[in-house]
């Protein structure tokens, strides 16, 4: 009786210890953050890097949503007032989400198609990494390109084989 009373105890103990290791997995590697209130999507007016606002409706995917605006941006009145993007207008968003401090963005092809020198290439990392990097507990954004870490993004060659910080690109 002895005996299985102590497999008993090392049962509960090894399930206990694989559920906390589950939800730390979870919430260490999660692809989206629940959340509402201001985001900011960080976008051009001139030659400046400025942030506009965008309110994450209750219980929306943080990443997913930022990532989408990011992509949708700037709205009809923004590019009325001057506001505009770097990124592709084609460019899709594939996935996106967390692991410790730094957000795996994946995009698609077309986020290569920018047409332009070192300076569009240079905005439009700006663009997607001051956004993510606004979220909080996020410090770096490692750019994937359909589903592959690219060594260089463009015929410029600007290196994003690994996770950029704002110093990064900065703008």
């Amino acid at each position: 009786m002895r005996k299985k009373k102590r497999t008993f105890k090392r049962f509960v103990f090894i399930a206990a210890v694989l559920a906390i290791a589950g939800a730390a997995l979870f919430f260490l590697v999660s692809p989206v953050q629940i959340s509402s209130g201001p985001a900011k999507i960080y976008l051009f007016k001139g030659s400046k890097l400025v942030y506009v606002e965008r309110q994450v409706p209750n219980g929306a995917k943080e990443l997913f949503f930022v990532a989408e605006e990011l992509l949708r941006a700037p709205s009809a009145t923004e590019k009325q007032q001057g506001y505009f993007s770097q990124i592709p207008q084609q460019t899709k968003l594939r996935n996106v989400y967390k692991r410790g401090d730094t957000v795996l963005a994946d995009f698609s092809k077309d986020l290569e198609t920018y047409g332009g020198g070192t300076s569009k290439v240079q905005g439009l990392l700006a663009q997607i990494v001051y956004t993510f990097t606004d979220l909080p507990g996020i410090k770096k954004v490692q750019i994937l390109v359909d589903g592959a870490t690219e060594s260089a993004l463009g015929s410029e060659g600007y290196v994003i084989d690994k996770p950029l910080i704002r110093k990064d690109v900065k703008f």
